[in-house]
């Protein structure tokens, strides 16, 4: 979402005057090599570093708990059925979005 800066500030570098729109991908702070060991890999296990996925405060999602519960489940049942899943490419490819990260298909086989 798009912001106006209200001061003039530099932030890594690049000078934000006053009045200029600014827009956050809040999702790339997700993916900060400084912070998450391989950003990029799917860990399930991985150490809780805490994430803006929901965003945060008054502005945290409210369908949080549901989209958690969902996932969850969806991985619950998914395993029982498919208890050999695995993935069967050797590259995942991913489209250039500006606001989201999904792979163009994700090749799977249960053997």
């Amino acid at each position: 979402q798009s912001r106006v800066a209200s001061v003039d500030l530099e932030i890594g570098g690049q000078l934000i005057k006053k009045g200029d729109y600014c827009h956050f991908i809040i999702g790339a702070a997700n993916r900060d090599p400084a912070r998450y060991t391989e950003p990029d890999s799917f860990i399930v296990d991985r150490e809780d570093l805490g994430h803006s996925s929901f965003g945060h405060g008054i502005h945290f999602c409210i369908g949080a708990p549901l989209a958690r519960l969902e996932t969850k489940t969806l991985l619950q049942v998914l395993l029982e059925r498919a208890p050999k899943l695995r993935v069967v490419q050797d590259e995942i490819n991913y489209p250039q979005l500006f606001a989201v990260r999904k792979p163009l298909q994700l090749l799977v086989e249960n053997n």
